[in-house]
C-alpha cells in the first residue's frame, strides 16, 4: 500500500508536466495555424488584385503598337475597394484601346504612305471651331413655315444636297438638283444668267420655274463660292441653306466618289483646278479641306448677316433632329427627310432597309404630287397594254442612284477644257433639246394608269408576266419582286431548250422568230419575263406584235418614272 502511495505522488507532477507540454505545444500549433491563415488570405486577396491588374493589362497589350501601356497612377489602385477598381479599370481601358487604336492606324500607315482612309479617321477628335458647326437657333420659330422662297443651298457636295432635294420634292416643292432643266445644268444657266446682266437664277427659272435649287455646282464650277456676292444682292429676301457634316466623314466621302475603284475621285479634282479658297495643289487631307469649307461658312455668315430680310437655315445632316427641325420649319412630313445618294460601298453602317423605305417614301410622295398636278386637267383614257404597273425605283444593274450628283458627267476634258478657277465655266455635256418641258410633263403617255385591274383580279393574273418597259425603269426591282415571291421569273438572261444561260432573252427571241417559231417558245420555261432586250436591241418595240399574238393572255406590264430622272 505504503509502495503504491509512493509511485502516485511521483506520477501526479509527471502528468502534470505533459499536461503544460502538450497545451503549449496545442498553442503554438493553433498559434502557426492562425498566422499561417491570415499569411494565407492576405496573399489570395493580392493575387485577386494582380490577377484584375494583369487581365486589364494583358487585354490592353493586345492592341499595342509601340509602347507600354502603365497608367499614371496605376499605385493608386490598391487603396480602391473592388468596385472603385473595376470602374478604374473599365475607364483606363476604354481611353487605352481608343488611344492604342489610333496608335496603330498611323503606324501601319506612316506618313507619306497614309490612303485616305487613315487620314479622315487617324485624328483624335478635337473640340470644333464654330465654323465647322450648325447653328440651330438662326431661324426664329415665329418664322416657321413662313420662310420665303426661292431656297438655295450653298453647301458642298456629299453634304446633303440630294438629301434637301429629296426632302422638299417629296414635300411637293418644285427642286432641281445639279439640272436645272433638261438642257442646261444649274452650273450653266447661273454662269449665263450673270454674264447677260441677270441675277444668277433669272436664266434657270425661266427655263423651269424651281423653288429649291439643291445643288448649284456641276462639280467643276461652284456657283456658290464663285457668285456668292451675286446671290446675295440679286435675291434680298431669299432663304438660303449651309449644309454640314462631320468633316473627316465628308473628306472619306469624297474622295471616294464616285464610288469607283479607279478615279478620279472628288477630293482628287479640286486639288486641281484652283477653285476660290482651294488653290491648285492643295487638299490633300482632312485638315485642308475643312479649313476650305470653313472659310466659305464664314463668308457665308457674313455676308448674309448684313441683310435683315434674308435668312440662313443651317442643317447638320448627321443630327438624329434634323428632320424633326426640318418638318417643323417647313411644314413637309418628317418621314421625307433621310439619307439619298448614299454610297453602300463606305457606308456598311446605314441600315439598308430604313434607307430603302425612307427612299420609297420620297419617291411615293414625289409621284403623287406630280400626277396629281398632271392629272388634273388631262383626260386620260385607258391604254392598250397596260394590264400592270410599278412602283418605280432604281434598277440595281449598276449601283447608280436617281441622284448621281455630277459624277455620271464627268470626263478628263473638264479638266482642259473646263473652269480654271477664273472664267465662266462650259459644260461639256448639255444637251440640246427644243422640246418644252410641259409638253413632256402632262402628256398622258408619261403617266401610268391605276384604273386597268380591279381588286377582284388581284392574285389570279395570268401568266407569264411579261414586261414591255425599257431598261433602267424598274425591270431588275421586278425581277427581285418576282423572286422573292417564288415565281420563276428571267432578266436578261433567258435559259431553255438546252441553251445555257449566257444566252440573253433577246438572242432566244430572235433566233425563234427567223425559225418561225413563237418568239418566247425556246427561252425557258419562266412564269416572268422581266427584261427580254439587251440594251441594244429592244424586242419590246421591234417584235411587239409577235410577243402579243403568242401570248395574248399574258399579263403585260409597263413601268414608268419621271421622264427626266430616266433620262
Amino acid at each position: 500500500m505504503a509502495t503504491k502511495t509512493a509511485m502516485s505522488s511521483h506520477s501526479e507532477p509527471f502528468n502534470r508536466n505533459k499536461l503544460a507540454i502538450l497545451i503549449g505545444i496545442s498553442f503554438v500549433i493553433f498559434l502557426g495555424i492562425f498566422t499561417n491563415y491570415t499569411q494565407l488570405q492576405s496573399q489570395l486577396r493580392l493575387i485577386a488584385e494582380r490577377q484584375t491588374q494583369g487581365e486589364v493589362v494583358d487585354r490592353v497589350e493586345v492592341f499595342k503598337v509601340n509602347y507600354e501601356f502603365v497608367p499614371d497612377n496605376f499605385m493608386e489602385t490598391y487603396k480602391m475597394d473592388s468596385v472603385e477598381k473595376a470602374d478604374y479599370f473599365d475607364k483606363i481601358l476604354e481611353e487605352e484601346m481608343h488611344r492604342q487604336h489610333v496608335g496603330r492606324q498611323k503606324h501601319q500607315n506612316p506618313v507619306g504612305l497614309q490612303n485616305k482612309s487613315s487620314q479622315s479617321t487617324s485624328h483624335p477628335k478635337q473640340k470644333l471651331p464654330s465654323c465647322l458647326q450648325a447653328r440651330n437657333d438662326t431661324i426664329a420659330k415665329s418664322s416657321y413655315r413662313k420662310l420665303p422662297t426661292p431656297y438655295i443651298n450653298l453647301g458642298f457636295p456629299k453634304m446633303g444636297t440630294s438629301t434637301l432635294h429629296s426632302f422638299f420634292e417629296c414635300g411637293g416643292y418644285k427642286s432641281t438638283h445639279f439640272r436645272c432643266s433638261m438642257s442646261m445644268s444649274c452650273a450653266k444657266c447661273t454662269s449665263q444668267s450673270v454674264l447677260h446682266g441677270f441675277p444668277p437664277l433669272k436664266e434657270c427659272i425661266d427655263e423651269r420655274p424651281s423653288d429649291v435649287f439643291a445643288q448649284l455646282d456641276n462639280g467643276t464650277y461652284f456657283p456658290q463660292l464663285e457668285l456668292l456676292d451675286e446671290f446675295v444682292e440679286g435675291y434680298p429676301e431669299a432663304t438660303f441653306f449651309l449644309t454640314f457634316r462631320d468633316m473627316e466623314k465628308w473628306y472619306h466621302s469624297i474622295s471616294h466618289w464616285p464610288p469607283r475603284k479607279k478615279g478620279p475621285h472628288m477630293d482628287e479634282r479640286w486639288q486641281k483646278m484652283n477653285l476660290t479658297g482651294l488653290p491648285a495643289g492643295i487638299g490633300n487631307n482632312v485638315e485642308e479641306f475643312s479649313s476650305w469649307y470653313c472659310g466659305h461658312a464664314e463668308r457665308v455668315r457674313s455676308l448674309i448677316d448684313k441683310n435683315p430680310l434674308q435668312t440662313l437655315v443651317e442643317i447638320d445632316i448627321e443630327d438624329h433632329m434634323a428632320g424633326t427641325r426640318m418638318a417643323e420649319m417647313f411644314g413637309v412630313e418628317e418621314q421625307c427627310w433621310g439619307h439619298a445618294n448614299v454610297n453602300g460601298n463606305i457606308h456598311p453602317e446605314l441600315d439598308g432597309d430604313d434607307v430603302g423605305l425612307a427612299m420609297k417614301f420620297h419617291k411615293e410622295k414625289r409621284r403623287d404630287s406630280k400626277q396629281a398636278k398632271q392629272m388634273k386637267g388631262s383626260g386620260i383614257k385607258a391604254g392598250v397594254i397596260h394590264n400592270a404597273t410599278s412602283n418605280y425605283s432604281d434598277d440595281g444593274d449598276d449601283g447608280e442612284s436617281d441622284d448621281d450628283d455630277y459624277d455620271n458627267n464627268y470626263n478628263e476634258k473638264d479638266e482642259q477644257n473646263g473652269n480654271d478657277g477664273n472664267g465662266l465655266y462650259t459644260d461639256q455635256y448639255e444637251i440640246e433639246n427644243e422640246r418644252s418641258v410641259s409638253t413632256f410633263r402632262n402628256r398622258s403617255c408619261f403617266i401610268a394608269q391605276k384604273s386597268n385591274i380591279t381588286k377582284s383580279q388581284y392574285g389570279q393574273l395570268s401568266t407569264p408576266f411579261i414586261n414591255l418597259g425599257m431598261p433602267k425603269m424598274g425591270s431588275s426591282s421586278l425581277h427581285k419582286f418576282f423572286r422573292c415571291g417564288k415565281v420563276q421569273s428571267s432578266h436578261y438572261l433567258c435559259k431553255g431548250n438546252g441553251f445555257d444561260e449566257s444566252r440573253t432573252c433577246r438572242q432566244c427571241i430572235v433566233n425563234a422568230i427567223e425559225r418561225g417559231d413563237p418568239p418566247l417558245a425556246s427561252c425557258g420555261d419562266y412564269d416572268a419575263f422581266m427584261q427580254i432586250d439587251d440594251g441594244s436591241n429592244l424586242p419590246q418595240i421591234s417584235h411587239l406584235k409577235e410577243i402579243h399574238e403568242e401570248k395574248p393572255n399574258a399579263t403585260f406590264v409597263l413601268t414608268f418614272r419621271p421622264i427626266e430622272d430616266w433620262y
